[in-house]
């Protein structure tokens, strides 16, 4: 990926973060309260300026930012944090996580209210016979390359993500699943196992890709043969292979063997007669694919007007809400890998950089709108040190009508910071393990 992918990257979280802080800012400022510090940016400033009584800065680690306020643990004047009542502290602790909440609404509304085209894989599946040496549970159920999967638990699935989405999220718990193949109609169940490297369910399957070489590897028989990316294979010893699934199959028990291949390159059809290595007992050529899909479905979305842009955003953040929420439940289960989903910075970046470097506008916009979703969730966890400890700590204040002792609210704070800087150490030696080890 290139620096500039990470420049657009940064900047992206940088103004989610910057609307959280906001948030605190704007509802700080509307109750009186002073706000000594807004940064964005943790470590020593970089640049900054005063204005009033607050220091506006950018600082150096460009991970998240803070909006320091006046006595944030203590009361020192009527214009501090707890110089205040404790329904005024609960509405500017709680403001950061609604800013970014309202963002994340803004954006998504925004985009369907804009609309975009965007292009999925069908339901339309291949099926994989093994995954990692054992037989996969897409063929131990009976699905086969080709089939159509019709509904799961009984609902609808309309593309392969309405697919992954039931999948993902059910390791090691039985699918109800209807599926046709050969015009018949079909159903089974199908138990999703936990991927060791993903953490998440899978059965064995994907997309129906047409054999469309994306890349050749060195060394490989494809590299001595002169075969190219952008080579459309259509021919196996004179048999058509339209899918990868029927190319996969005509080659898998010719390892060693010479195999002729018909491909179509810029208009014109060539043959060549090309020698398979073997990997694991089978035939092989050594291409990667180029991500063509047999069966697109290239959807046009866009709402009639502003309303239904909010409806439909709101409807699609509270999906994703929800999602999210099944997904920490299946954590706590065992049924979903907690290090390989609970991303920290560096992955956030990385990922982010990764969708920037596509230029796909629709799902950058979802990705920055899911991201602030997420920002504003996590800070609203009950624990002491986030917004969400905060505002436990004073709602019990409100309603009991007495306020904690100093000293035990400043113990608790401290003790979900050690917590906190914990957690982070451990999510970001994660990080960092993730991708230079690829776990």
């Amino acid at each position: 990926m290139s620096i500039f992918s990470y420049i657009v990257a940064l900047f992206l979280l940088s103004v989610i973060v910057f609307v959280h802080e906001l948030g605190h800012f704007l509802v700080a400022r509307w109750f009186g309260i002073t706000v000594e510090i807004f940064s964005i940016g943790f470590g020593p400033e970089m640049i900054g300026f005063t204005k009033g009584k607050t220091r506006y800065r950018l600082s150096w680690i460009p991970f998240g930012g803070y909006c320091k306020l006046k006595g944030e643990l203590q009361e020192t004047t009527p214009d501090s944090l707890y110089g205040k009542p404790a329904w005024i502290r609960i509405l500017v602790l709680f403001a950061g996580a609604g800013f970014n909440i309202l963002f994340a609404l803004f954006t998504m509304s925004f985009l369907y209210f804009v609309g975009y085209k965007e292009i999925v894989p069908s339901r339309v599946v291949d099926v994989l016979p093994t995954i990692k040496g054992k037989s996969s549970p897409a063929w131990e159920s009976g699905l086969r390359p080709g089939c159509e999967i019709l509904a799961i638990n009984h609902q609808p699935v309309l593309t392969y993500n309405d697919i992954l989405e039931h999948i993902s999220l059910h390791a090691n718990k039985p699918l109800s699943l209807v599926y046709r193949i050969d015009h018949h109609t079909n159903q089974t169940t199908v138990t999703p196992l936990l991927s060791s490297s993903s953490g998440l369910g899978e059965i064995g399957i994907l997309p129906v890709y047409r054999v469309v070489i994306g890349g050749v590897l060195s060394n490989s028989p494809a590299f001595y043969s002169g075969l190219q990316p952008g080579d459309i294979i259509i021919a196996v010893d004179g048999k058509p292979t339209s899918f990868y699934y029927e190319f996969r199959y005509a080659i898998q028990d010719k390892a060693l063997m010479p195999v002729s291949f018909t491909f179509v390159r810029k208009n014109s059809t060539n043959t060549l007669t090309i020698t398979l290595d073997k990997v694991e007992e089978k035939g092989f050529l050594g291409i990667s694919l180029a991500g063509s899909l047999a069966f697109p479905i290239t959807n046009t979305v866009k709402s009639q007007n502003l309303l239904f842009a909010l409806k439909k955003g709101s409807t699609e953040l509270w999906k994703q809400f929800l999602f999210t929420i099944k997904g920490f439940s299946r954590m706590f289960e065992g049924n979903l890998g907690v290090s390989q989903n609970l991303y920290g910075p560096i992955r956030i970046v990385r990922e982010t950089a990764l969708i920037t470097q596509w230029l796909e506008f629709s799902l950058l916009i979802r990705f920055i709108a899911i991201i602030s979703l997420g920002l504003g969730v996590a800070n609203l966890l009950p624990i002491p040190g986030l917004d969400g400890g905060h505002i436990l700590i004073n709602t019990l204040e409100w309603i009991s009508r007495r306020k904690l002792p100093d000293h035990i609210r400043i113990a608790l704070e401290n003790i979900g910071i050690l917590v906190l800087l914990l957690l982070g150490t451990w999510i970001l030696s994660n990080d960092i393990s993730h991708i230079f080890y690829r776990r």
